[in-house]
Parts: C-alpha cells; sequence; structure tokens
C-alpha cells in the first residue's frame, strides 16, 4: 500500500508492505527511486522554458485546456522582462454584468470615450518625482484592479486577466518656457488628444500617467 498525504505544506509518502513477500531493502529501493523522480518532475517544471495552466487553475473560468492555451498564447507580454506570459499571471476570471456592458458599449462605440475618465491635480510645493513614481507604483501592486487586462476575441464569454506584475511610468513634460495662456491652451489640446486616444483594453495598465 503507498498513501501520500500533503501535510503542513510537505508531501509524506508512508510505504506498508508485509515482510513475508518483500524484504526491506526491495521496498527502500523502491521509495528511493520514486523520490528521485520526483524530484526530477519538480526539476522539470520549475525550467523557466516548462509550465504552464490547466482549468482547474482557474476554477471560474468556463474553457477547456485548448481554449485555455489559445488565451495564454495570445497574451501580450507585460512585467518583467524575459517573463512568459503564463509565469506573469496571477488570475483568470469573468467579467461582472456591470463589467461587460461596459466592455461591449466600449467595443460598440471605441470613439464615444463614455468611460475614458480623465482626473487633473494641480500639485503645489516641491515635488520628488522620483518618489511620485514609484507611489504609483506601489499603488499598482496593491490593487488588482491596476493588473487587469480584458480579453474577448474568440471566446463564448470575455475574460479578465489579472498580472503578477504590471510597470506604470510617469511621463514627465516641460512647458515651462510657454506662457500661462499658452499653457492652458496646450494643456486642452493634449487632453482632447489624450480623449481621441483612448485605450487598448487587452493591455495593462488600463491607465496613464503624466506630469506636466
Amino acid at each position: 500500500d503507498i498513501n501520500a498525504i500533503i501535510a503542513n505544506e510537505r508531501l509524506q509518502i508512508d510505504w506498508a508492505y508485509s515482510t513475508n513477500i518483500h524484504q526491506h531493502e526491495t521496498i527502500e529501493n523502491i521509495a528511493q527511486e520514486f523520490v528521485e523522480t520526483l524530484r526530477e518532475i519538480i526539476a522539470h517544471c520549475l525550467e523557466p522554458e516548462n509550465g504552464g495552466y490547466t482549468q482547474t487553475d482557474f476554477p471560474l473560468v468556463k474553457l477547456n485546456q485548448l481554449e485555455l492555451d489559445g488565451v495564454l498564447a495570445r497574451l501580450p507580454l507585460q512585467g518583467e522582462v524575459g517573463k512568459t506570459n503564463w509565469q506573469n499571471i496571477e488570475d483568470i476570471y469573468p467579467l461582472s454584468t456591470m463589467q461587460e456592458g461596459m466592455l461591449f458599449e466600449s467595443l460598440y462605440a471605441p470613439d464615444s470615450g463614455v468611460y475614458f475618465e480623465q482626473i487633473t491635480c494641480t500639485l503645489t510645493g516641491n515635488l520628488d518625482v522620483e518618489a511620485f513614481s514609484q507611489a504609483w507604483q506601489q499603488v499598482v501592486e496593491k490593487h488588482s484592479i491596476f493588473r487587469t487586462a480584458f480579453v474577448w476575441e474568440s471566446l463564448s464569454q470575455p475574460l479578465q486577466v489579472v498580472y503578477r506584475e504590471v510597470l506604470v511610468t510617469v511621463v514627465t513634460i516641460d512647458w515651462q518656457e510657454l506662457s500661462k495662456v499658452e499653457q492652458q491652451e496646450q494643456l486642452e489640446t493634449f487632453l482632447s488628444t489624450e480623449r481621441q486616444q483612448g485605450f487598448q483594453l487587452s493591455l495593462a495598465p488600463l491607465i496613464r500617467l503624466y506630469l506636466i
């Protein structure tokens, strides 16, 4: 009899046998070969080029293995350079009803900008630009919604993909040489252009940050 159980995050395997049938050395050799083979499988799975996901990794998603493989293969690379898609995925699950409606409206009328939000803040005092950028990166790391993108093509239901790592940058623009009137005109043009550009919903993060 061979019984295996995971207890305290460790795999324990018990081998029970009759000494009337088997010698101790025989069972010990078989058990040792089993452990060595298991370690080889673990080492193989930990190699960067190996690994992946099955349907059981995402229980809320109703996809067969072929569909899941297709979704993973089409995902754009994000996060740490050199990581494959599957290594950078934290979770995949369906959209809420409201999210489905927002996605439909965004795809149906991509130029409407109905769900495109812009927030403009005026900062006073001495600003540490590096700390400002790092703070935004920490926000993205803490809240999964900022690491989420959406996929829907060739799927029976749209899905949201949460990445483990997403890099966000604060783009700095210098208008100090412009007059106040020119600055205001430039800002209005800039905001209008940003609205027209919209977002690629399959690419996280779905935010853009500018420090002017």
